[in-house]
């Protein structure tokens, strides 16, 4: 049985330069999103920059498929928590919470399949906007942070390898 890639002894340097992209990436976001209120959505974009920079060239990281993804994630992420909100006062909250999830995962993949964007962390981009707080700065927040890891990939695009 096989633990390393095969590829692996031949590009190690790209293994660790594209990891290591992920993992700037990711640092920059965490730095200035607030760490402990957003954790849902912070993994989601954590998810993104794996399939960016270890992936790069396929399908749900091609730039149109990627932010479609998070067009429909977001918006079936919002539609559910305005949804949760209005009825939260007539269920315990948890079962709110949990029903309106669930459903903006399942709106969100629904869309994304329909549409030819099917990048599946902006599936959890939905379901983090139902289960956290946040207000239009974070919308425009997870925007800015998938615009800034498409173009640092599109600048490197020529040093980047899918490491499978």
């Amino acid at each position: 049985m096989r633990y390393l890639d095969s590829k692996f002894k031949r590009f190690w340097k790209q293994y660790l330069f594209q990891c290591g992209l992920a993992t700037a990436a990711i640092a920059l976001i965490l730095l200035i999103l607030e760490i402990f209120v957003h954790t849902a959505i912070i993994a989601s974009l954590g998810a993104t920059a794996f399939v960016i920079f270890t992936l790069p060239h396929l399908y749900p990281a091609r730039p149109k498929v990627l932010v479609g993804g998070y067009v429909w994630g977001t918006l079936s992420g919002v539609l559910c928590a305005w949804g949760a909100q209005q009825i939260s006062g007539s269920f315990a909250e948890s079962y709110v919470l949990v029903l309106c999830g669930a459903c903006a995962v399942g709106i969100s993949s629904f869309l994304m399949v329909c549409a030819n964007h099917e990048h599946p962390p902006a599936a959890g981009i939905a379901l983090a906007l139902v289960l956290n707080e946040w207000d239009i700065m974070t919308l425009a927040f997870i925007f800015a942070a998938v615009g800034v890891m498409l173009v640092l990939k599109e600048i490197l695009k020529v040093h980047l390898v899918d490491l499978r």
